[in-house]
């Protein structure tokens, strides 16, 4: 069993990225549907960095689920439904 210290959370590899972050996360279907575009979607970059092919086959939310991706594809995901609300990442 892996502790949780002062300097972060670790990963299932045992990781810790900058400043205490983990360097990959596991999707959630809370993550996937926190960042939709105004009309409930996602946009086609988004897809990309999560791994899902473009049209998205049916069950691709199921499937995303559960996989491990960096903080650098969540960022490309979580900014891109940012953009797509015509707002700002940081206000």
């Amino acid at each position: 069993m892996t502790s949780q210290g002062t300097a972060g959370r670790v990963d299932r590899a045992g990781r810790t990225g900058p400043e205490g972050t983990c360097r990959e996360m596991v999707i959630t279907k809370e993550f996937i549907f926190s960042h939709t575009t105004p009309k409930g979607a996602w946009t086609r970059t988004q897809l990309a960095a999560i791994g899902v092919k473009w049209p998205p086959p049916r069950g691709w939310i199921d499937r995303a689920v559960g996989r491990e991706i960096t903080e650098a594809q969540r960022g490309v995901f979580v900014q891109e439904s940012a953009f797509a609300q015509g707002g700002k990442l940081f206000p």
